[in-house]
């Protein structure tokens, strides 16, 4: 949560619109979600 609020506010002092940050975050919780899958595919496997 905090990295995203630091996101949220770098985000802000760049001066970009509220879509395009808002379309950031999703894409990094989206990332991680992704990447929290696949380590997890890879753990149940025991690689």
């Amino acid at each position: 949560m905090l990295f995203l609020t630091v996101l949220n506010n770098a985000l802000n002092i760049l001066s970009l619109s509220q879509f395009s940050i808002t379309m950031t975050k999703g894409a990094v919780i989206l990332f991680a979600a992704v990447l929290d899958a696949v380590r997890n595919r890879f753990v149940v496997r025991g690689l």
